[in-house]
């Protein structure tokens, strides 16, 4: 399973397919991206089995 090439919002936010909407920093959009990061990981973690 593909990575994230490291753990930046920016990189993260890629992998899941979450792009900002304007090109300016904004603090509410990383919110919100990070929020959407969270969203998508939970999904993920729901699909996977952890074996000891």
């Amino acid at each position: 399973m593909a990575t994230p090439k490291s753990y930046s919002l920016k990189s993260v936010a890629d992998y899941f397919g979450i792009h900002r909407k304007d090109t300016t920093h904004n603090a509410l959009e990383d919110a919100d991206m990070t929020y959407q990061c969270f969203k998508k990981y939970f999904e993920l973690a729901k699909r996977l089995q952890i074996q000891d």
